[in-house]
């Protein structure tokens, strides 16, 4: 590719698999570890490097951030090993995010606002942000209520959690409305007329805070909280979903991948292997994570199937909101079952709306404290919805597996930021939705049944499925 360079040409490494080991040639670019029969790696979705030496041998484990596990063993004398593994942690933790200077059609999502308005007359597409002096996490335009002066929505805004306040989703003739903001900051003594008068403007009757609810109030010394329900209007309601924050997905996303290592490869065919594998998968509480989101999902469907106007929100509106949000989305609307609506979706509610992509996948640096497969867990909601309504998605679940992929390659400008004014300063890089049309044809659904219809979520435990396609699946295309 454009801007990708060569830095080293190892010959004789053996890779070691679960089915047996086979040598490769391994070729290290500024951008990815390529071996001779086309697996690569990209150096952004590397989430770890560990390496032995000995005075014969060079043994190198690599762990990334899409579930996959390297093993490689050098013995070629002539190689230098230290420079080597300096070399490939130099490239993975300190070489920012790989661009290249190819040219692409930047995605609107105007289009999609308008789409929405039409729907709605009372709703009004605002470019109060267009300096992002509002809220710099937002995009520049946004949805607000026609009613809401200027002056109510800074108010909301200076209420809410980095600015965070209160905008549409999704609404749809003949049902409700989906909002998503922040956490108030709210105490006591400490209330916003102004957040008020505005949640009043939308008509807001539910809210789903996603958090815990000692969470959430135990956040009220930390100048956040939940909003006092006796300063709005009569009739709203408060539901906490009890999702878990970031912290847990990622310890919980740990235990996941380290069972699926231990069975790649593997056929769970006995009994004996079989409660192994089941007792190892309750123990690492992923699918107990997904149940809490699609659960929560499940009440968002049906207040706004219902006709009330709902409001979802966490902390800082940066991870628990979008992924249900978005999943009420694709519940609700046909639009984004589509290969085109989905990207669409992915577009507005996680890239444009501040899911801080760069900060949760380390993109280009060491991991964190803030790093969390938040939008890795969203995508396996989104498999698990698949799987039970197979026939109203124009996409195959490849075209999830093909997303992950691309997210985590740092290849595309689309996630190379924490918001959309940081990506605006990126000058470079493709449009992933643009590569991904290009096989378009691999993803498409034979089944395809367009449908208005609302989708049913089943989140019982018996109806969660391993997303095998990520899992238990190291030797895969990477875009």
């Amino acid at each position: 590719m454009p801007n990708e360079q060569t830095m080293a040409v190892v010959h004789n490494i053996k890779v070691l698999h679960p089915v047996g080991a086979f040598s490769e040639i391994v070729t290290v670019t500024n951008y990815r570890i390529l071996l001779s029969n086309d697996i690569l790696i990209p150096l952004a979705s590397v989430l770890d490097i560990k390496s032995r030496q000995s005075a014969s041998s060079l043994n190198i484990d690599i762990k990334t951030k899409d579930c996959r596990f390297f093993q490689f063993v050098c013995e070629d004398p002539s190689l230098n090993k230290a420079g080597f593994v300096k070399l490939l942690n130099s490239l993975a933790f300190e070489n920012g995010v790989f661009t290249d200077s190819e040219t692409s059609r930047k995605f609107s999502i105007h289009q999609e606002l308008e789409r929405l308005v039409a729907e709605n007359p009372s709703f009004v597409v605002s470019e109060l942000n267009s300096d992002y002096s509002v809220c710099s996490t937002y995009p520049s335009r946004f949805i607000v209520p026609k009613s809401a002066t200027r002056e109510m929505i800074l108010g909301a805004a200076k209420f809410r959690d980095k600015g965070r306040f209160p905008v549409l989703a999704w609404t749809g003739k003949s049902f409700g409305s989906v909002w998503r903001s922040s956490q108030p900051k709210s105490s006591l003594l400490n209330r916003s007329t102004d957040d008020e008068q505005y949640l009043k403007s939308i008509g807001v009757m539910y809210i789903i805070d996603c958090r815990p609810m000692l969470n959430a109030y135990a956040n009220i010394a930390n100048a956040g909280g939940v909003e006092s329900l006796g300063n709005y209007h009569e009739g709203i309601e408060l539901w906490f979903a009890s999702i878990q924050n970031i912290h847990h997905v990622r310890d919980s996303w740990e235990k996941m991948f380290l069972l699926a290592q231990q069975h790649s490869g593997m056929v769970v065919a006995s009994s004996g292997s079989q409660t192994s594998w089941l007792h190892g998968l309750e123990g690492t509480g992923w699918m107990d994570h997904m149940i809490s989101i699609l659960r929560a999902t499940s009440v968002l469907v049906e207040k706004v199937g219902s006709g009330l106007n709902v409001l979802c929100r966490c902390s800082h509106g940066l991870d628990r909101t979008p992924q249900v949000v978005s999943l009420g989305m694709v519940c609700l609307d046909g639009y984004y079952r589509t290969i085109e609506g989905f990207a669409v979706l992915i577009e507005k509610e996680w890239c444009h709306m501040g899911h801080r992509f760069a900060s949760r996948y380390s993109m280009g640096k060491a991991p964190t404290d803030e790093t969390s497969p938040i939008f890795s867990q969203w995508i396996d909601c989104v498999y698990q919805i698949v799987e039970q309504n197979r026939n109203a998605f124009e996409f195959t679940s490849k075209y999830l597996v093909w997303i992950l992929a691309g997210m985590i390659s740092g290849r595309f400008r689309n996630f190379s930021a924490d918001c959309e004014k940081e990506r605006n300063e990126i000058n470079s890089g493709n449009d992933i939705w643009e590569t991904l049309w290009k096989h378009k044809a691999q993803f498409v659904n034979t089944n395809f049944v367009d449908t208005t219809a609302t989708l049913i979520i089943d989140y019982r435990a018996c109806m969660m499925r391993v997303f095998s396609d990520v899992w238990l699946t190291p030797f895969r295309p990477i875009i």
